[in-house]
């Protein structure tokens, strides 16, 4: 993975019209948080979910998109490439009416990213366009009742490497203050989720091993500051 993204960043930089001015400084820092949603592709999940309404006969219940945060810093050179370290946290989660109970399904995954981003383009003193890849490690937490028949979760575990791509806009007009927004794709799947007694997380009519598929289209609303 690591030579697919080298290879993209350096066509990148070679793509693009965005030029270097003479009086630009050799280094420069910025850092950002923002808020948004992910569509993830929970297929397989959502099929499980299903199997239980029919058993249940109760309303169809799915999911297919998450509230999610960041926050990152970079470090620009030349203000034309940037290396990025940042921090990601996405809510998936879905009930089930069981009758006495809800049948509840949580998956919260909290992820370091590191990658790269160049600017491609930006229209002096007002706004700048950059295109990037980051490589993200990710841990989830899964919690399910669905075994335990009961209102108490059980919890399940796992980590799992995933990527992204984006691209995003930002003022340049406000500097230091920053405001942008961000659209990417995010592929990310975890499984072999298991417990504390090391029992792994599976479906409770099929029997199959629960598997999260966070890939799919996001977006954020972004604001931060820079300084070169």
């Amino acid at each position: 993975m690591k030579g697919i993204l080298g290879t993209i960043v350096v066509a990148t930089m070679l793509m693009t019209p965005a030029v270097v001015s003479a009086g630009t400084m050799p280094v420069g820092f910025s850092a950002k948080g923002g808020i948004g949603v992910a569509y993830v592709s929970m297929n397989e999940l959502n099929s499980q979910f299903s199997l239980l309404r029919r058993s249940l006969n109760t309303d169809l219940v799915s999911i297919d998109n998450g509230f999610q945060a960041y926050i990152e810093g970079r470090v620009w050179f030349f203000d034309r490439v940037a290396a990025i370290v940042g921090w990601e946290h996405y809510w998936i989660d879905a009930s089930i009416d069981a009758g006495t109970y809800a049948l509840i399904f949580k998956a919260p995954t909290s992820t370091i990213l590191v990658g790269g981003a160049v600017k491609v383009f930006g229209f002096p003193e007002f706004v700048d366009i950059n295109l990037g890849v980051r490589g993200s490690f990710s841990n989830t937490i899964y919690g399910s009742n669905e075994l335990l028949n009961t209102a108490i979760l059980d919890e399940y575990k796992n980590n799992a490497y995933g990527w992204d791509i984006f691209a995003e806009t930002t003022t340049a007009f406000l500097r230091p203050v920053e405001v942008g927004f961000i659209l990417g794709y995010r592929n990310l799947e975890i499984s072999e989720l298991k417990n504390k007694f090391d029992d792994r997380a599976e479906h409770s009519i099929s029997g199959k091993p629960v598997v999260l598929d966070f890939s799919g289209a996001y977006f954020y609303m972004t604001a931060g500051f820079r300084l070169w």
